[in-house]
């Protein structure tokens, strides 16, 4: 067991008596998974189950097939209440992850938890966002970002949310959501997601050390050192344009 591999209560202590941990893993998918998420998968349950912990600790997995992502997340929300769930953990089919990562994300005792992964392109842009009075834009997992950063919305590719948090959402909790002023453009079911719990008062977390470690697969695995070089060339592009 490592130091980080200890579970705390809602008050910041040392848990006297621990909270019952029942993680339940949601995967909405739409074809096969890679083999990297299936490696990472098998790893990280097997690295969870053996911690010991005094409370009730258990892991289970679920999947649903569909291209419908809103209507996938909403069906694996009902599976965790009736397998009640403490914790769901969001994980899509193309991600690879370390081992630690459930017990990581549950030690920062938050509702709400994610990793910063980069968007499947070139340019690698990171998944999560910041809205607020110093900075507005996307948010870097580059070498000096380290710890947690508070964020207006992140990818649900690894995410860790507690259970108690969408007893202060309305329905739906998910949708495709169209942008103005043509309505052409839709925000992702996760953004959605987290804009609600922004309303709410649910603050959304990034873990910049636990980011630098995950991979997005695609054609290759985009990861946050990929996104990293990739906006050190930009902007040596637009240095040198006229």
């Amino acid at each position: 067991m490592t130091a980080g591999d200890v579970f705390f209560e809602s008050d910041g202590g040392l848990a006297k008596q621990p909270r019952p941990l029942n993680v339940l893993i949601c995967v909405p998918c739409h074809g096969a998974c890679s083999a990297g998420f299936a490696w990472s998968l098998a790893r990280a349950m097997s690295h969870f189950a053996m911690l010991p912990y005094d409370g009730e600790k258990k892991v289970d997995v679920t999947f649903v097939r569909s291209s419908n992502l809103p209507e996938a997340r909403a069906r694996l929300v009902a599976r965790a209440y009736e397998l009640e769930a403490s914790h769901i953990l969001w994980l899509d089919s193309d991600m690879k992850f370390p081992a630690d990562t459930i017990s990581r994300l549950l030690n920062h005792n938050l509702a709400v938890v994610a990793a910063n992964y980069p968007t499947k392109e070139i340019e690698a842009r990171p998944t999560a966002y910041a809205d607020d009075e110093d900075y507005v834009g996307p948010v870097w997992s580059g070498e000096r970002a380290e710890g947690l950063q508070r964020v207006a919305h992140a990818g649900m590719g690894v995410m860790l949310t507690d259970m108690a948090v969408f007893d202060h959402l309305s329905l739906p909790f998910f949708a495709f959501e169209p942008q103005g002023p043509d309505f052409v453009r839709h925000v992702g079911e996760d953004v959605y997601f987290c804009r609600k719990l922004g309303a709410a008062g649910i603050a959304v977390h990034v873990d910049h050390d636990l980011s630098k470690q995950v991979a997005h697969i695609g054609e290759f695995e985009f990861t946050n050192f990929l996104a990293r070089e990739a906006e050190i060339v930009k902007q040596a592009l637009y240095q040198d344009l006229p």
